[in-house]
């Protein structure tokens, strides 16, 4: 038997960490923007990948910037190409801040969905940073988080664990420990 050394194509990791930043349109930007309702976009993923197009992100359908201008070309007419860079602008999105390691400093609160972080390089800020989780009972003070501010709010959005960033947005399995 011989054996195929692999090709560069074959290479995925590096790919699939960067996927999840990728898909950075919200469906309600690009039904506001385009001026289509939900449904029409509904019946639009049909001819996408899910994965590679388009994610459902919690309750929130997110497309990629590529295929959220082949929507918008969709509805271009045939002969308005001049209408194209509007286009464009209307579908422009902010880049994604990066990724912080932050340290939390109050996680028992009423609303169990918020802790109270501060970053770890910058430990002398005064003003609490708010980070959505899914549950944040299991989280202790000094524990090290991954979170990046959220382009639609004010309060961060929840990475996972600094040394595993591959895993996910996954919380802690017990108190204080990953």
């Amino acid at each position: 038997m011989d054996q195929v050394p692999p090709t560069s194509g074959d290479d995925s990791e590096p790919e699939n960490s960067t996927q999840n930043s990728l898909f950075v349109v919200a469906e309600e930007q690009l039904s506001a923007s385009l001026g289509l309702n939900r449904t029409d976009l509904r019946a639009a993923r049909l001819s996408f990948i899910r994965g590679a197009d388009w994610q459902v992100r919690g309750h929130r359908v997110c497309w990629t910037e590529k295929a959220a201008s082949a929507i918008a070309l969709r509805q271009l007419p045939q002969n308005g190409v001049e209408s194209r860079p509007e286009v464009s602008d209307a579908l422009a999105t902010p880049p994604l801040s990066p990724a912080e390691v932050l340290r939390v400093t109050a996680w028992n609160f009423p609303n169990s969905r918020v802790i109270h972080c501060r970053p770890e390089n910058n430990g002398h800020s005064t003003t609490p940073i708010t980070v959505r989780v899914k549950d944040g009972r299991l989280f202790r003070q000094g524990m090290r988080i991954l979170a990046r501010p959220s382009p639609e709010g004010a309060a961060w959005e929840f990475l996972g664990n600094p040394d595993r960033p591959e895993a996910g947005a996954r919380g802690p399995r017990w108190p204080g420990r990953w």
